[in-house]
């Protein structure tokens, strides 16, 4: 009966503690789904982190200040608006996250990142420039809710993110006051960071933090500060960044403003900065990508490809929806008029005056009439509306001494008393507000002390729209002032107001206006954009921009071109086809011409060609392409392939890649070869693909090399270009197919084959119903032996309720279909990645095999890669996989070391120019002397005891062909094929090797290598074959053993050749001192006797002593 008891009361205990944990499990699941970690954290992690912090926060204060780092994350992440509000009569939103495309930064022409890049570690303090609409108000909102996600998943490692709106501090009150501008900035930013309810006493993680591992500070809005206190804001700036970064090195400030404000900017301020950047405007891929995110209603794919297809009719249409603000307009009016069942739009303005014009003018009207049914009108209504809301921004831009885009509610209120003919201050308010909620294009952002336009851009045409209307003040007297504050490049705070303002005058008037703009001496750029925009192409001013600008671009050297110069050129080309496209005036059509542009700005000069292209390709793949084709000077079956392929972790060249490969049959066979070769290099691409579909227009393939049914890439457009690249790799070029090694390697394998020899392809659904039910078994198991020993059930019962608890667990943790993808995700690359999507391990080769060559001037290095792409074999009694070939790279060619390979394997990358294991990093260093003794040498010491050996010098310029139709033994290359070359003025190929060369080390084998090596480099200094033929036998006396043997064997060689040496006077010392190391290395004591005679003989013959020493 004890025994008993005490089974009952353990099986009690064991009953009781499963419940309370599947209760608490229950909990963490609960809360887990509903917290904000789910989007980028497992719930593995999310439970550990989870235990260690509410624990050890309470024995801990660094746990603790991670708890509130956390937490502080977490409730920032939940009440930060993760939308942008589009300007459209629908009132259109997009989600950051979903629909937010990546920003191109660059501070060079030649050094463009990603707005990623900010995110590191090392960043600094960094500037930001960008145009009106050009995202820097969503970038830094990005970042921040990136940063965020990242001290939430991580908080021990990574910085507090604080967002910082410069325009919501009292700039005017700290500077009236006299405060000291760095530390009242800093009280600000703590308070701004503080400022977050749920976390108790946030100050005390904060401060923690800005000291230990840092800040990363957020300010927008530089140009939105009052222009009186710039100064005392720039001051504060740079105080808060110095002061931060002196508690914690890796704190970094980012700040952003537009880019008319450069040159009101101290240069001190911005020559602090660790970096400068420039946002770029989209490219046409980037434009494509945003299409795609776009939240249509339906047919989504159809439909951006549409609009797509729309904006490449018309460049200067394209040109202007290169401002992601512009663009996510026009896509709001397009989807507004668009009939969903022909999925026609209406013609849209091809414009930016004409856009707005068309935009504001349905906001004023017809944004309320569209939300509450009801009719409203009039064009009086209308023209009120303008003239009201074009003054205030006119007194605001032209007059003003506020922040830009941050208007007086005093200012507005009496100009809405004195335009609409109120009484009373109290009713302008409320007509004021009453507009503002009925339009929607302004806000009124601090109640009763200011308003903002929903874009500074809204606000410039307001202006324009009254001083065109109003003729005050003069066109004249607006460039006066304008000019006053150029920099060189722009107008400052009114150069976009003088470009509306030209475009909305009468003809006649606006002719006039152009010219007094060329007289006023307005940035060439300034006068061509003002008349493209009006598009009034028969003006003088527009002649005699375009003739000033190409001189000045042509005088700029191919080393000094930037972003400026690039945007002048293209500027000039969307003219020139707007021209040719309107067709006239015909003698500029005849005069302007694209591809006379070009070819003077080129010269025939092959390094001013090749510059440009480079940066035509970073902003447009298919621009450069046409740019190419029109002067046929690049070979682009191979160069051009390259370089795409090198350059498709570029989001704007692979959303264009995916447009032409899912939107255009004739060029699927084209590209897809491209992205497949990427994917299987690049991380990036390979995670691109597995999220988009496959094209429909394709039909799936079957066979061997069929990638579209199988395991992961099945269904995607992944696994649609590996099959078309493989089936179709032999019948390309043969330029192309050596830019494309890893294709090649594909071609020659089957996805099963992989598969089984690697055993990781399982199926997602597989994986997620194994772990299910594992889950449901451990989950019911406590309640099986409790319900067994009471009431005696069994084993059908636990069966039946691991169904039911499964079918519970299942419905809990089945996710949202952006959870499941992800988890998709993961699940691929858990599984070793069948396709090199993980991470590559990148190490050094081992000392003696590590080899640098110079070629041009640049030393570059090898670094070996482990293979992540499982085709090769396993070893039969390890773990481990077989060894991947060796590349090395020289002057002549690669070297490539297939030891430890299969004879399938090995006869795959000799015979199909497949090499595809090996990275290179260049790094600039001096020179190196090459020689090619270093690289047979190098050759000599990668041989070594295996049974499978093969070592081959591949050249820059492909395969001999003759390699194809050797005939190789696969199992071993005897003694007689260690040399079977050929080095001619092709410098082709040499193939060294022998299984069975140690284990014969007879005198035969050693005089026909001897022989061998002197044949195949005749044109060697006799020195350098004896170093070989030394360095040779250190080497194999090492590896054989039998040191006797090998000695006797080459004695006759050594005095042969060391007579014939030091016959031919050669004594330097270099070559002196190489050869006493063989000597003491290699020979016996009698033979280093008789060399050092000899050597004193000569030398007294010489006369010298320096042979003698």
């Amino acid at each position: 009966m004890e025994a008993v008891s005490v089974a009952s009361a353990l099986i009690g205990f064991l009953a009781s503690s499963a419940t309370l944990l599947l209760s608490r499990f229950a909990v963490l699941l609960y809360r887990y789904r509903r917290s904000i970690a789910k989007e980028f954290q497992p719930f593995g992690a999310y439970v550990l982190g989870n235990l260690r912090l509410s624990l050890g926060r309470r024995v801990s204060v660094a746990l603790a200040q991670q708890f509130g780092v956390r937490k502080y994350a977490e409730l920032k992440l939940k009440n930060f608006d993760t939308h942008l509000f589009v300007p459209s009569v629908e009132g259109a939103r997009i989600e950051i996250d979903t629909a937010y495309v990546r920003l191109s930064l660059s501070g060079m022409a030649e050094k463009r990142v990603p707005d990623e890049a900010l995110l590191a570690d090392d960043t600094g303090s960094v500037l930001i420039f960008g145009d009106p609409g050009s995202g820097k108000s969503s970038l830094t909102k990005k970042l921040f809710r990136q940063a965020c996600r990242m001290a939430y998943a991580s908080p021990a490692s990574n910085r507090l993110p604080v967002h910082v709106e410069l325009r919501a501090l009292d700039w005017i009150q700290a500077k009236r006051q006299k405060r000291e501008a760095g530390p009242w900035l800093r009280s600000e930013v703590i308070k701004w960071a503080s400022d977050v309810r749920g976390v108790h006493d946030p100050g005390f993680a904060i401060d923690a933090w800005s000291r230990k591992n840092g800040l990363m500070v957020l300010f927008d809005g530089l140009d939105e500060i009052p222009e009186s206190c710039l100064g005392f804001a720039v001051t504060a700036i740079r105080e808060v960044i110095t002061s931060l970064r002196t508690e914690s090195i890796r704190t970094s400030v980012i700040v952003t403003a537009r880019t008319q404000l450069r040159g009101a900017i101290p240069r001190e301020f911005v020559s602090g900065m660790n970096l400068v950047y420039t946002l770029q405007p989209f490219s046409p891929a980037d434009i494509f990508e945003f299409l795609r995110k776009w939240p249509y209603r339906d047919n989504c794919l159809e439909e951006a490809q549409r609009v797509f297809a729309t904006l490449l009719e018309r460049r200067t249409l394209a040109e202007m929806c290169g401002n992601p603000l512009i663009l996510s307009m026009y896509v709001a009016q397009d989807q507004r008029y668009a009939n969903s069942s022909n999925l026609q739009s209406v013609r849209l303005p091809d414009t930016r005056t004409e856009f707005y014009s068309s935009v504001i003018g349905e906001l004023l009207l017809h944004r309320r009439a569209q939300q509450s049914g009801v009719s409203q009108g009039g064009s009086e209504k209308r023209r009120l509306r303008e003239e009201l809301l074009g003054r205030i921004a006119l007194d605001h831009l032209y007059e003003g001494d506020d922040p830009t885009n941050s208007i007086s509610w005093k200012n507005a209120v009496g100009t809405t008393r004195k335009i609409v003919g109120l009484r009373s201050d109290d009713l302008a308010e409320a007509f004021l507000r009453d507009l503002s909620s009925s339009t929607g294009i302004f806000t009124e952002e601090r109640p009763g002390e200011s308003l903002r336009f929903m874009h500074l851009t809204l606000c410039e045409y307001l202006a324009a729209k009254e001083i065109s209307e109003s003729g005050k003040p003069s066109f004249a007297q607006l460039a006066t002032a304008a000019m006053k504050s150029v920099d060189g490049r722009d107008a400052g705070r009114l150069s976009e107001v003088l470009i509306f303002t030209a475009t909305l005058l009468k003809r006649s008037d606006r002719l006039e206006a152009l010219m007094e703009l060329t007289r006023q001496g307005a940035p060439h750029e300034v006068v061509i954009r003002a008349v493209r925009e009006c598009q009034d192409y028969e003006s003088e001013a527009f002649e005699s921009s375009v003739d000033k600008l190409e001189v000045w671009l042509q005088a700029v050297e191919a080393d000094s071109w930037d972003e400026r110069w690039f945007a002048a050129v293209r500027l000039l080309i969307t003219c020139f086809d707007e021209l040719r496209r309107v067709g006239r005036p015909k003698r500029l059509v005849v005069k302007y011409r694209t591809e006379s542009l070009l070819k003077r700005l080129m010269n025939e000069d092959s390094i001013r060609l090749d510059r440009l292209f480079d940066l035509w390709l970073r902003y447009s793949p298919a621009e450069a392409l046409t740019f190419v084709r029109h002067l046929e000077k690049v070979d682009v079956s191979f160069q051009v392939t390259e370089r795409l392929v090198e350059a498709m972790d570029q989001m704007e060249l692979l959303n264009f890649a995916i447009s032409r490969v899912s939107s255009h049959p004739e060029d699927h066979m084209t590209w897809a070869p491209l992205l497949a070769e990427a994917a299987l290099r690049k991380d990036l691409v390979a995670e691109v693909l597995l999220r988009e579909p496959a094209p429909r227009f394709t039909k799936p393939k079957t066979g061997s090399n069929s990638w579209e049914n199988f395991g992961p890439t099945a269904g995607t457009l992944l696994g649609s270009v590996l099959s078309e690249a493989g089936s179709s790799f032999h019948g390309l070029p043969r330029a192309s197919r050596q830019s494309l090694p890893r294709v090649g390697f594909l071609s020659t394998s089957s996805p099963r084959m992989m598969a089984k020899n690697s055993g990781i392809a399982f199926y997602v659904p597989m994986a997620a119903m194994i772990r299910t039910i594992f889950l449901s078994v451990l989950l019911s198991l406590p309640v099986y032996i409790l319900i067994q020993v009471v009431f005696g059930v069994n084993l059908v019962a636990l069966l039946g309720f691991s169904v039911s608890m499964g079918a519970v667990f299942k419905s809990l943790t089945s996710g949202s279909d952006k959870s499941n993808e992800s988890i998709r995700l993961r699940t691929v690359k858990s599984s070793s990645n069948l396709l090199g999507i993980a991470p590559s391990k990148i190490n050094r080769f081992p000392p003696s095999v590590a080899f640098v060559v110079a070629d041009n001037g640049t030393a570059t290095t090898i670094y070996g890669r482990d293979p992540n792409v499982r085709a090769i074999p396993r070893l039969s009694r390890s773990r481990w996989l077989m060894p991947v070939p060796i590349v090395v790279a020289t002057r002549h060619g690669l070297l490539v070391d297939l030891r430890g390979l299969s004879s399938h394997l090995q006869a795959s990358y000799l015979l199909s120019d497949v090499f595809p294991f090996a990275s290179a990093t260049e790094v600039d260093a001096p020179a190196l002397e090459h020689r090619r003794v270093d690289l047979i040498s190098l050759m000599v010491l990668l041989v070594g005891p295996a049974r499978y050996r093969r070592h081959m010098l591949l050249p820059n310029g492909g395969i001999d062909e003759e390699l194809e139709n050797t005939v190789v033994s696969y199992e071993r290359i005897h003694a007689e094929d260690l040399v079977r070359a050929r080095w001619g003025e092709k410098e082709t190929l040499a193939l060294v090797g022998s299984a069975s060369l140690v284990g014969s080390m007879g005198t035969g084998t050693w005089q026909m290598a001897r022989n061998g090596f002197l044949k195949l480099f005749h044109d060697v200094t006799m020195l350098e074959a004896i170093e070989v033929q030394l360095d040779t036998s250190v080497e194999m006396v090492r590896l054989s053993g039998d040191i006797d043997q090998a000695r006797l064997a080459l004695i006759p060689m050594w005095r042969q050749h060391l007579g014939q040496i030091l016959g031919q006077k050669i004594g330097l010392e270099n070559e002196l001192r190489t050869l006493i190391r063989v000597i003491h290395v290699s020979l016996p004591a009698e033979q280093q006797k008789w060399v050092q005679k000899h050597m004193v003989e000569t030398s007294v013959e010489l006369g010298g002593d320096q042979l003698t020493r």
